[in-house]
This record gives structure tokens, sequence and C-alpha cells, in this order.
């Protein structure tokens, strides 16, 4: 396991509750610590300036408030705040809006929570208080720009960035999903990225979406 920054502090602004909880426990046996744990969109704004978290995990759809609509507070009063989106939908608008918006990354609500200590650990790295207008960059995607993936890995990487499960990928590609897992691996690991939710907005930020 990866160490994590000197007192990192997280913030969980989600509605299912089951989950939340379970998710606390988990990053913090990852070296997190969770300083609250918020249920409705309303609320985190002030937990925000009770707690001061280092990171907020941000859930995209909150039940009584847009997430977006979160992020850009967060960003706006709190600028030295970084959030990382949590979502379930496959949607690749979603994450350009919230990069654009300045969210450090988002992550799939269905990755381990390895997975998400890791995402935390490349976010809490990623944000730039001197340029606090400019939406920060993970180190990790910086780096991806500079990898040569293979046509079948570049032609993967297109049909994530649009939200396609390994299962769709192997029909259009006519190969295994077996096939398909292990190219979405050996990507992942070129990118040197956590999983594919993470792929999946780079290749968006560079064009793969369309």
């Amino acid at each position: 396991m990866l160490p994590s920054p000197p007192g990192l502090r997280v913030l969980i602004a989600d509605d299912h509750r089951v989950w939340t909880e379970g998710l606390a426990l988990s990053l913090e046996r990852h070296g997190l610590q969770t300083v609250g744990i918020i249920h409705s969109g309303a609320q985190v704004m002030d937990a925000c300036l009770e707690q001061h978290p280092d990171i907020v995990l941000l859930d995209i759809r909150l039940p009584d408030r847009d997430g977006i609509d979160v992020l850009m507070d967060i960003r706006d009063r709190l600028p030295q705040t970084t959030v990382l989106i949590l979502t379930a939908s496959s949607d690749p608008t979603l994450p350009r809006r919230a990069l654009e918006l300045g969210a450090a990354g988002f992550i799939s609500k269905s990755a381990s929570s390895e997975e998400l200590a890791r995402a935390i650990r490349h976010a809490s790295g990623s944000h730039s208080p001197e340029a606090p207008d400019v939406p920060p960059t993970p180190p990790s995607l910086e780096r991806a720009s500079t990898v040569d993936l293979t046509p079948t890995e570049l032609r993967i990487l297109k049909l994530l960035a649009q939200g396609l499960d390994n299962h769709a990928i192997g029909r259009q590609l006519t190969i295994s999903e077996n096939t398909v897992k292990t190219h979405v691996s050996n990507l992942l690991g070129k990118l040197q990225l956590p999983n594919r939710t993470l792929a999946a907005a780079w290749a968006i930020e560079h064009g793969f979406a369309s």
C-alpha cells in the first residue's frame, strides 16, 4: 500500500448511508482520515467550512442538489479544497463537465477501496493552490500523454471514453471479454492510472470520446 500524504483529511458527500459508512472504514484502513459523512448537498458547504477537509469525495447525483452545483460552490468559496467526483453513471459528458469546473478527477462508485484510496492520493497531489481557477490535472494523467499505446489499446480507450463495458467492447471489436480485460489492464499500466474510470476521464480530456 502506498503511503498517504500526512494528515490527509477526507469528507464524504453521498446519500447512500450503508455504502458511505463502509467506505469510511475502508479508507481509514488505507491510512486516510475521514472527517465527516454528509448525505445532503445542502450540508456539504457547512461541513467543509467546519471540518476543513483536504479532499471532498462528492457524489455527482445528490438527492436534493446536483453535485456539479456543489462542486462550483466549493471551488468558488474554498479553492484550496480538492474535489474528487464519485459517479455511478457511464455518461461520458459528466467527467468532462466536472473537470472543466475544477474537479481534480472522478472515479466510479464501483471501484474497489484500494482504487478509491489511490485516486484520492493522486487527487491530493494534483491540487495547485497557486492557480485555483485552473482545473488541476493528476500527475499520472500528465505522464499518460507521453505513452504509446497499441492500435487495439487506443480503440479500447476510445470505447471506454464512450462508456462501454468490457462485454460491449468485446462485441464491437469481435474479441473475447477476457481479451478486453487484458488490454484494459495493459493500457492502465502504461497510463499509470488505477482504474478504467480515470482512463476514460483522460481519454475524454484528450479527444478520444468522439
